[in-house]
């Protein structure tokens, strides 16, 4: 299923701006490398609500879910690059300089992945796709204090176009996503960083990918949406940590995906 659509990667900074960069998926085309600021309170940073650009990338990323680190840096490995190339290299973005920097590459290429943010600042790279158009089930940690990799244990089954959720717990609950050329899967796994584990726990009901997944201040996670080859999904979902279940989460009044899912502050759970 082809697919065009521009899309903007987002991440929020530690001084209240966002950072954006704009991206084609039109394949075959060359990929944005520019990046934009958005001010989103009174700073230093001119307070005009308008976005205003800033250092670009080394090379186009596609796809690429863009973590803060601790440092305040934002983080950005793999993703692809012109002709839908999954690429390796690694770049970190830095607010105060405005400029982009390479950091330590991944040891293997890949697109369509998830990257969680763990509790002792390391970032976790989790399944995506390979240079062949092949989906992964390796795993990569990176140290943001020293900018090198190491080898996690690998997922139980490869997928791309999954979530990763950051638990209260300190696990990542890794959830859908395609394990092969037009196949999904509703399984969902559990990540213990304190042992380098995976471990299966409830399925959803629903097979999906490009779907969102948001942690709720119960602890729960809502996944909502997503696409397979029935079409677009529009069942949202509830896992429970505690019972390692899910259960409903209402329908959406229409089904999609590529969207977007931010928690309110008057969310319920």
């Amino acid at each position: 299923m082809e697919r065009h659509r521009p899309l903007e990667q987002r991440t929020p900074l530690s001084l209240g701006h966002v950072a954006a960069q704009r991206e084609s998926a039109r394949r075959g085309r060359p990929n944005h490398r520019s990046a934009f600021i958005w001010p989103a309170r009174s700073s230093t940073i001119s307070n005009t609500g308008l976005w205003s650009a800033t250092g670009s990338l080394a090379r186009a990323g596609l796809g690429t879910p863009r973590p803060l680190l601790p440092n305040g840096k934002v983080f950005l490995a793999g993703g692809q690059s012109t002709g839908a190339v999954s690429v390796a290299s690694a770049e970190l973005y830095d607010s105060t300089g405005g400029a982009w920097s390479a950091t330590g590459p991944l040891a293997n290429a890949r697109s369509s992945h998830t990257a969680t943010l763990l509790p002792s600042g390391a970032v976790l790279l989790a399944g995506g796709q390979g240079t062949s158009a092949v989906n992964l089930a390796g795993a990569e940690l990176y140290n943001s204090a020293t900018g090198s990799w190491v080898s996690a244990r690998a997922l139980s089954l490869q997928r791309g176009y999954h979530t990763a959720t950051l638990l209260l717990n300190g696990k990542v609950l890794v959830a859908g996503g395609a394990y092969n050329q037009g196949l999904f899967t509703a399984g969902a796994a559990l990540y213990d960083p304190a042992s380098d584990t995976w471990t299966n726990t409830g399925s959803l009901t629903t097979q999906r990918g490009w779907h969102t997944a948001t942690l709720l201040p119960s602890g729960k996670v809502l996944v909502a949406g997503g696409w397979n080859p029935s079409g677009y999904a529009n069942r949202a979902e509830l896992y429970d940590p505690a019972t390692g279940l899910w259960s409903s989460g209402g329908d959406l009044a229409v089904g999609r995906a590529y969207h977007t899912a931010t928690l309110l502050p008057m969310a319920k759970c």
